[in-house]
Parts: C-alpha cells; structure tokens; sequence
C-alpha cells in the first residue's frame, strides 16, 4: 500500500494517541493532531475545520467514560451548554477573519501564565467553594477562551479546564467532564456552519472521529481510575507542552 492510501490509518492512530492523552489531562491532544494534518497537506482553515469534526469521537469517548459521574449540578451545567452555544455561533462568524498567529501566541502565553495557579496543593483535587467575583471573572475568562477555541486550531483545551478548577473551584474530573461538555456544544454549532464550504476533510475526519472516540474513552476511564490528583498533574503537564508549542509555533 502506498502512503497516501495509509493517511487515513494514520490519522486513525493519531488521534487516538491524542485523544488517550487528551481524556487523561482534560485537553491537549489538539497540539498533535493538528499539526499531523497540516503534515498531510491540509490547509490551516482546513485542520480547523477537520479538527472540529473530529474532536465530536473524542468528546463523545470521553462523556460515555463519564457517564456514571455527572455533575449533579445542572444549573450550572446548563449555564455552560448555553454559553458554548453563543460562543459557537460568534466564532462560526468570525473563523476567517482573525489572525490566528497572534492569538495563538496570546493563547501560549496565558496557559503558561495559569499553571502556577494550579500548583496550590489542594487546588484540584476536592471542590471548594468560591465567591460571586471568582465565578464572574471565571464566566468572562471562559467565554474568551471558548471564543478563541472555537477559532484557533487546537492546542487549548487544557486551558478551558484550568478555568473550571481556579474559578469555579471544581475537582480536576470535575473540569475534565464540563470541558467535554462545552467542546461538543462548541463544535457542533460551528461544524454545522461549515457544513457546505468545502473546508471538512471528511475521509480525515471519519478515520479521526474513530480514533477520537476509542481514545476518549480509553484516556478518561484512566483519568477516573487514578483519580483527581492523577488527573490535575496530567493536565498540568499538557498545559506546559501546549502552552510552549504554541508560543514557539505562533
């Protein structure tokens, strides 16, 4: 077989390591499975939009390994999906108009700048409550992040879960689970507005959604089983690699 007739197994082992990685550590797996697409001769507009299709087996594996530890939350959860939701349709808008080198610079340098919060001991690894500053502050640094997620290539979803954990002071799982959540909302709202323009790899981003999804649900079941503080190094580790590459690659 030849290589271009192995691309799609390729991208199936990829996104599957990507993904195990990414459903241990709340985010990340975006930084190796973007630039392997862009590897493969797919345009940045086209790994995004590929990327976002993809991410729906990663989301989905990682929900189905956390579906006996919802959060009982639902106001807050619903707070989330509706947010998402808004911040989906803004960035479907606004997708090709943004420099995405400067944001992604401005993105590596507040993942690095969040991870000395998250080394407080006990920050993580039990829910603590927070005051009403904390969470609106919390509410506008995630709609930022959610905006630029949903614009930007990958590489930042760690950061989405450090903003669960030191805003609203929710466990490492805690974040992991909520994270999924606002990603599928996320990119649902923005997959269907790039239905048509031609940007979705779809061979990609079947063989992807497979390797996500296998992946996903291999990586949280980890995650549950080693518990939060297994879950809050892990995602502190993928928020100093994500945070460097994306400096260095902006």
């Amino acid at each position: 077989m030849t290589w271009h007739e192995l691309q799609p197994v390729a991208v199936f082992l990829v996104t599957f390591v990507a993904s195990a990685f990414s459903g241990m550590a709340g985010g990340g797996g975006g930084f190796i499975v973007n630039p392997f697409l862009i590897a493969l001769g797919l345009t940045p507009q086209q790994t995004v939009a590929t990327a976002k299709f993809v991410s729906f087996g990663l989301t989905g594996g990682s929900i189905l390994a956390f579906r006996e530890r919802m959060l009982q939350n639902k106001r807050f959860s619903l707070f989330i999906i509706v947010l998402s939701a808004v911040i989906g349709i803004i960035a479907s808008l606004l997708l090709r108009k943004v420099d995405n080198k400067s944001l992604q610079l401005l993105m590596g340098i507040i993942t690095l700048a969040m991870v000395p919060f998250m080394l407080k001991k006990a920050r993580g690894l039990k829910s603590t409550k927070v005051n009403q500053i904390s969470k609106v502050l919390g509410a506008i640094s995630l709609a930022f992040i959610l905006f630029l997620q949903g614009i930007l290539s990958g590489g930042i979803g760690s950061l989405v879960s450090a903003i669960f954990i030191v805003f609203f002071g929710t466990t490492a799982l805690e974040a992991n689970i909520l994270k999924r959540k606002a990603s599928l909302v996320l990119n649902v709202v923005i997959v269907v507005s790039l239905l048509g323009s031609g940007l979705i790899n779809y061979k990609f981003g079947f063989f992807g959604m497979a390797g996500g999804l296998l992946g996903g649900y291999v990586g949280s079941r980890i995650a549950i089983k080693n518990g939060d503080e297994f879950a809050k190094y892990a995602l502190l580790v993928f928020m100093v690699v994500s945070g460097v590459w994306l400096v260095v690659t902006a």
